[in-house]
């Protein structure tokens, strides 16, 4: 029976067979979920790299993210934390490995090992399986794995252990760093910081590293940027230099409305650099028919003129500002409304000259610029001139300075905006003097002014040093002829000038509408006041000064004038009439005529007188007599434009104390010059010097070759003279 049985499998073979087919199952279905994590994780890993490459393009534009790698003070990394908790441990970045996706967590905690490379990830899960390396987990398998084996069991309860913790980090809790550093000691690893952790701080290391790098160099074109934006900012506010040039043509007051000072240039309301040229009226009073309406249309249209300037005398005459101030400022209104009228620009000019230092005027100027200010608050034709020609003893700093900072915030009550002219020392002439020390005032210009037969390259040189110094020039009065607003017309020193101007960019105003009797008038003085400045009735000066304005009408030019004393020289010889008693060591007089044209309505004779006789003489004690014939001007006056003393006592102006009286004889009328008891003394080898003029209050004509003391050929001043001198 035994022997015909067939050989089948018994119970205990049966059971071990299966026990082996058990263990092969779940070694393959092992081998399976481990190919499937493998696939799993390298799915994984490619995703990470991808995103992290695509995050890593835009790091440098994208200004939001959860966490920001920085880089602190002392040189070590901290974390900037989205919900302003502010810095944060690297170590802390890792563990919580914050600014990743939450789909990317989910896949890094189910196998832990997110940022380690694919052969890492392999060894780590096989070796959190087993505690061994992945070449003795089949071995393992056989050995280990089995329902009735305790070292089986142990192994099961191990991989449930695994399989927890990989379920746990699945529903989004995964294990802590204390979790893993415990279950790795327990395996016997002596370093529970794993391969996972490192490679995640070398990672973090390098994202911190890059965009430390990235937001310095961030921070740098950032601050070139603020930098360039801030210098820019601030040369506009600045503003040094003018925006080019106004294009040639219109000039009026519509197209550049309130002119400002910007640098050393007069521009208009957009900042372009503008030069104006007109035409100064003589003094109103003088030569009121002049100075219309109707002439400052013709100039406009006929000349290209853009620029009127009104003088008005504020102590000369009888009809000056201070003797008649409602008739000058009804004249001067009149004059300004005709401005507006033109869409010109009009300087108001107080014309100071015999007064010398401004302050002398002073309670007279302020009551004319309030008035003035107000009556034409913030219109932008008006520009204002407050004082012509300081001179005698007045300085920059004791009396003109000074007398600007009182008038000048009169003005800007009512026209915070307006452009305003200061004169200077000399005549205006000293412009390098208020270089030294300007107002600080906004929209403030200093007046030049000069004659071109008389002043040259020295005054250029001034002017030159005072542009250079930062102050913006006008020349509201100039001359083609010299100081003494007679002799030739200079058209070579007057080319210089205009040449200088242009290239400066100085605005100007020629001297002067009139038909005096003298080189500098624009017209003839056979000129009859119809409003005419055509051809026929211009002077050589008015010629010449017409073809210059039409010629830098539509470009850039300017010129200027200045009235000044010469600087003659005295020539050896005594002819002067002294008393027998003052005799001994001879006190002389020298004299000569500026105006030495025969016809004229100005007679112009210089005096200086030298003390040497050795002792000081008192000036109240000394007469001077001119003779001329008077041709029937029977209202003749005398009028100082200045008197000073200079020698070895010092300098000591003089205009207030010298006074001219009349004295109709026929041809032997005279002028008698004298000094007031206040005058002092004239010190042994001192000089006095004396500018004045002789005129009818109706400028009428005089011959001069009928006049006694007139001196035709003397250039200079020179004691063969036919006046006479008086010591007491």
């Amino acid at each position: 029976m035994a022997e015909n049985t067939p050989n089948l499998p018994n119970e205990a073979e049966n059971s071990n067979n299966s026990n082996k087919n058990n263990k092969r199952n779940m070694r393959y279905v092992f081998l399976i979920v481990v190919l499937c994590m493998l696939v799993g994780v390298f799915g994984i890993a490619a995703g990470y790299f991808s995103n992290y490459h695509e995050n890593s393009e835009t790091a440098s534009h994208d200004t939001v993210t959860t966490l920001s790698a920085l880089t602190d003070e002392d040189g070590s990394l901290y974390a900037d934390s989205s919900d302003g908790t502010g810095k944060e441990g690297v170590s802390s970045n890792i563990e919580d490995t914050a600014g990743t996706s939450s789909s990317d967590i989910e896949n890094e905690t189910i196998a832990d090992t997110a940022g380690t490379s694919p052969s890492d990830i392999e060894n780590e899960v096989i070796a959190d399986t087993a505690g061994k390396p992945a070449s003795d987990l089949e071995n393992e398998a056989d050995t280990e794995i089995g329902p009735s084996d305790n070292e089986g069991d142990s192994s099961i309860e191990n991989t449930e252990g695994v399989t927890a913790t990989t379920k746990q980090a699945a529903d989004g809790n995964p294990a802590s760093s204390e979790e893993v550093n415990a279950t790795a000691k327990e395996n016997g690893d002596e370093n529970p910081v794993s391969s996972i952790e490192k490679d995640q701080a070398e990672k973090t290391v390098v994202e911190a590293t890059t965009k430390s790098a990235e937001k310095t160099e961030a921070e740098v074109t950032t601050k070139k940027a603020q930098k360039t934006e801030a210098e820019a900012a601030t040369k506009k506010t600045e503003k040094t230099t003018a925006e080019g040039k106004l294009a040639a043509g219109d000039y009026s007051v519509s197209k550049n409305g309130q002119l400002k000072v910007i640098g050393t240039h007069l521009c208009n309301k957009d900042g372009k650099q503008i030069t104006l040229r007109g035409m100064s009226t003589h003094g109103i009073m003088w030569f009121p028919q002049f100075a219309t309406a109707e002439y400052m249309e013709n100039l406009q249209s006929e000349w290209g003129a853009s620029v009127f300037r009104i003088a008005m005398y504020d102590q000369e005459g009888n009809e000056s500002y201070i003797n008649s101030p409602d008739t000058n400022k009804k004249k001067v209104c009149t004059l300004v409304d005709a401005a507006i009228a033109l869409d010109s620009y009009v300087i108001v000019d107080w014309h100071i000259l015999a007064d010398g230092n401004p302050q002398q005027n002073e309670s007279y100027a302020k009551e004319f610029f309030g008035y003035m200010a107000k009556k034409y608050a913030k219109v932008p034709n008006v520009i204002y001139e407050i004082c012509n020609e300081p001179n005698g003893g007045a300085t920059w700093s004791a009396n003109i300075k000074p007398y600007a900072e009182d008038i000048i915030p009169i003005i800007r009550k009512y026209s915070p905006d307006a452009i305003i002219i200061v004169g200077s020392s000399n005549w205006s002439q000293d412009v390098d003097v208020a270089a030294g020390s300007p107002l600080s005032y906004d929209n403030i210009m200093y007046s030049l002014h000069f004659y071109a037969g008389t002043h040259k390259a020295d005054l250029r040189n001034k002017a030159k040093k005072a542009i250079n110094a930062g102050l913006a020039l006008f020349v509201t009065e100039w001359g083609t002829t010299d100081a003494s607003g007679n002799g030739n017309v200079d058209t070579a020193s007057s080319d210089e000038w205009l040449t200088f101007m242009e290239e400066n960019g100085i605005s100007w105003c020629n001297w002067s509408l009139c038909n005096k009797n003298e080189s500098s008038a624009a017209l003839k003085s056979s000129a009859t006041a119809n409003g005419s400045v055509s051809d026929s009735v211009l002077s050589t000066s008015g010629a010449y000064v017409k073809k210059a304005m039409l010629k830098y009408s539509g470009a850039d030019a300017t010129s200027g004038k200045t009235k000044v004393t010469p600087t003659p020289k005295v020539t050896a010889a005594r002819t002067s009439d002294i008393k027998d008693d003052n005799s001994s060591g001879g006190i002389e007089l020298y004299q000569f005529n500026q105006d030495k044209n025969d016809e004229t309505s100005t007679l112009s004779p210089m005096f200086k007188v030298v003390n040497n006789s050795g002792k000081s003489v008192k000036l109240s004690n000394i007469e001077i007599y001119y003779y001329f014939n008077p041709d029937g001007n029977v209202d003749t006056v005398y009028e100082v434009d200045y008197a000073d003393i200079n020698g070895s006592s010092g300098y000591k102006a003089l205009t207030s104390a010298v006074k001219g009286t009349f004295k109709e004889a026929g041809t032997k009328s005279y002028i008698k010059i004298t000094f007031s008891s206040n005058a002092g003394t004239l010190a042994a080898g001192d000089t006095v010097q004396i500018q004045g003029r002789i005129h009818s209050e109706s400028w009428g004509m005089y011959t001069q070759s009928n006049d006694a003391s007139f001196l035709s050929d003397a250039q200079d001043y020179t004691l063969k003279n036919a006046c006479k001198l008086v010591v007491k």
